[in-house]
């Protein structure tokens, strides 16, 4: 008897110092600061260059926010650009979406309007990116990493040296699915310049113009996958 109940004693404490010994880990591990990192969702709510409740501040925003996140706008209209908008370098994602809004982000055919570092990814929902403009790489946007472009439309973009309305680099990666390139132009690849990969499904070229590549100037060993897509005009 007086076996059996130490026996019972000793594994209770046994039992009471695990519990110790795990609450301890648990607390040791909130104390170093891992914790969960959830996606979050910024909202531009006005149509100004700057300050809070642009875009411009969404984005400062997102690119500050660990995790993947999400653009999104409560107003329709024109955005005209004051200078480039802030580099995307939000490597966990970032979607700027434009659903149920109609939004256009104008350069004003003074100023590129984005730029995607090679460590980040970006994609682009029902937005007009218009009237871009850049001496050099893209007139719209230069993509150094990952760019997804789904029902948008690019017009109007423009640049002296490639990529009217994107210039896609050689560490980059560029889908462009249902989408609408018109009036863009560069001196090589009016609508866009690819120099890595390149998907195009469901989209329409036209009108688009350049030296060599209207559409698009595909440069040698660089993917390109073309489906269901139209070009006319370039």
């Amino acid at each position: 008897m007086g076996s059996s109940h130490k026996g019972r004693q000793m594994k209770i404490s046994f039992k009471k110092r695990s519990m110790v010994i795990l609450t301890l880990l648990a607390l040791a591990v909130g104390a170093n600061g891992v914790s969960p990192v959830y996606a979050t969702t910024f909202t531009a709510s006005n149509l100004n260059d700057s300050g809070a409740g642009s875009l411009r501040q969404a984005i400062d925003d997102a690119n500050a926010s660990p995790g993947a996140d999400t653009i999104t706008f409560n107003i329709s209209g024109t955005i005209t650009l004051g200078s480039t908008l802030p580099t995307i370098i939000d490597a966990a994602g970032l979607t700027i979406d434009g659903t149920g809004q109609a939004v256009m982000i104008s350069g004003d055919d003074l100023y590129q309007v984005l730029i995607v570092d090679a460590s980040a990814s970006l994609t682009l929902d029902q937005l007009t990116i218009a009237n871009g403009h850049s001496a050099n790489y893209g007139g719209g946007i230069r993509n150094d990493g990952t760019l997804t472009v789904t029902n948008s439309t690019f017009s109007g973009n423009s640049t002296t040296d490639s990529g009217g309305a994107i210039y896609n680099t050689d560490t980059a990666a560029l889908s462009v699915i249902d989408s609408t390139f018109s009036g863009n132009s560069a001196e090589g690849g009016g609508g866009i310049i690819n120099h890595d990969t390149l998907t195009v499904t469901g989209s329409t070229f036209s009108g688009n113009n350049a030296m060599s590549g209207g559409a698009i100037n595909n440069q040698p060993d660089s993917p390109l996958t073309v489906t269901n897509s139209t070009f006319a005009g370039n």
